[in-house]
């Protein structure tokens, strides 16, 4: 499950399998829901936030 790129997450349960892989540990609130499919907006501000800790945008330098 781990070794698909962010981009290709379908639901949030999903997400979350690869955030853990990837040691990025996230408190989801109660209303979790694993089987939710993942808005393309959503995926990108997830995206985002995964590059931003690993190190930022490297595509400005």
């Amino acid at each position: 499950m781990s070794d698909i790129p962010l981009s290709e997450v379908k639901t949030y349960g999903e997400l979350a399998e690869w955030l853990n892989a990837h040691q990025i540990f996230v408190r989801w609130d109660t209303s979790f829901e694993a089987d939710k499919l993942i808005s393309e907006g959503e995926l990108q501000s997830w995206m985002k936030f995964v590059e931003t800790i690993s190190g930022g945008d490297k595509s400005n330098e």
